[in-house]
């Protein structure tokens, strides 16, 4: 199904005349009727340092800004939109420091696509649409485009649940625009090519609700299996909300909740995220978040004692200067506590720093 999505998409773009428009993000507007094609780049440089830990590389649970004490390209992203009253599609192939480890079990040739989807319209009067393809995932707030996130680095909640996702989708706005609901078919955990025929798709929903422009609530989940070869089954919840004050000053809270069974096995994990980011000006933002893991069974977190009170505790300050419009220059500092020792982590407190540039065009 994948192969065909992508050969309508290519038909699609190749067919089809269309006039080039300019425009904020891929979201079109419920007034848009007319041609639109968009087009986005991103380049995230950065560079590493880890105080507490000669390691080359950050612990395996960590996918973003991975490699310590060199000049490195985390995300190389260049993406298409194309929007025509009842379908629209999305092509954007990636490269990186994120693209290599994120997709390392992924086939070759899909290692280099981040999204390529196709979509169409049901109804008329409701906005009621079928996607089928590689979509960015629906569980959390996170994304890997770092101009999107109010952290530079990620939390190890957006960290260790799915960046992206490969199935098909229903979706539907209410009139009010407050309600949105999300019912998808994946391929598994984070997945874009099966391994074996008969495999089983896992299932997920999402309800955003927004009652005005300062709230926003949002409910996921995902279950099914992690993968084809996978014995486990996964039942995972993701809960958040953002607030918009009139004083610039953003609340992110975010909590996960996961569950694998095997039999009458059962590992779960939790973890709690607060981000607080203040918007100085329109070049000047400052950030700061905590976090807290608790990982009893090694699910997510490679904690190398036996002890079933694993926890981690993380802390961390940004700061962004935006030189115009388009170029950021970003810092963050981090502390991690963990109760237990991890692998990779020369001890139980760690300190570490990230400076990045990036240059997004939208």
């Amino acid at each position: 199904m994948k192969q065909l999505a992508l050969l309508f998409f290519f038909n699609l773009l190749v067919l089809t005349p269309v006039n080039s428009y300019a425009q904020k993000d891929s979201l079109i507007s419920k007034k848009d009727t007319i041609q639109k094609l968009k087009f986005s780049f991103l380049v995230d440089a950065y560079i590493s340092h880890d105080f507490t830990s000669n390691n080359h590389l950050k612990p395996n649970f960590i996918y973003n800004y991975k490699r310590n004490n060199e000049l490195n390209i985390n995300f190389l992203y260049f993406k298409t939109v194309y929007f025509y009253k009842n379908k629209r599609a999305n092509l954007a192939i990636h490269s990186g420091n994120y693209a290599q480890y994120n997709y390392s079990n992924e086939p070759v040739f899909f290692q280099f696509i981040n999204e390529a989807a196709v979509g169409f319209k049901l109804s008329k009067k409701h906005a009621i649409w079928l996607d089928a393809g590689i979509m960015p995932s629906h569980l959390g707030f996170e994304s890997a485009l770092n101009t999107d996130c109010q952290t530079l680095s990620r939390s190890v909640l957006a960290e260790n649940s799915p960046y992206y996702e490969t199935g098909i989708k229903l979706s539907y706005t209410h009139p009010s625009e407050k309600w949105f609901v999300n019912f998808l078919a994946l391929n598994g955990w984070q997945r874009i090519a099966s391994i074996t025929p008969s495999f089983s798709p896992s299932v997920g929903l999402q309800l955003n609700y927004t009652p005005s422009k300062k709230w926003l609530f949002n409910y996921s989940n995902f279950i099914g299996k992690i993968n084809d070869l996978s014995p486990y089954v996964r039942s995972y919840h993701n809960f958040y909300f953002q607030f918009k004050s009139t004083a610039k000053i953003n609340f992110t809270g975010g909590f996960d909740l996961g569950f694998d069974r095997r039999s009458n096995q059962v590992s779960n994990w939790k973890a709690l995220v607060l981000i607080i980011q203040k918007e100085q000006s329109k070049r000047i933002k400052y950030a700061g978040r905590v976090e807290f893991v608790h990982d009893p069974s090694n699910t997510i977190i490679p904690f190398e004692t036996t002890d079933s009170a694993r926890k981690l505790i993380i802390s961390s300050v940004n700061f962004d200067y935006w030189i115009f419009k388009q170029l950021v220059v970003r810092l963050e500092g981090k502390y991690t506590y963990s109760n237990s020792k991890i692998v990779d982590f020369s001890t139980l407190n760690n300190w570490s720093t990230i400076a990045n540039v990036s240059y997004v065009f939208n």
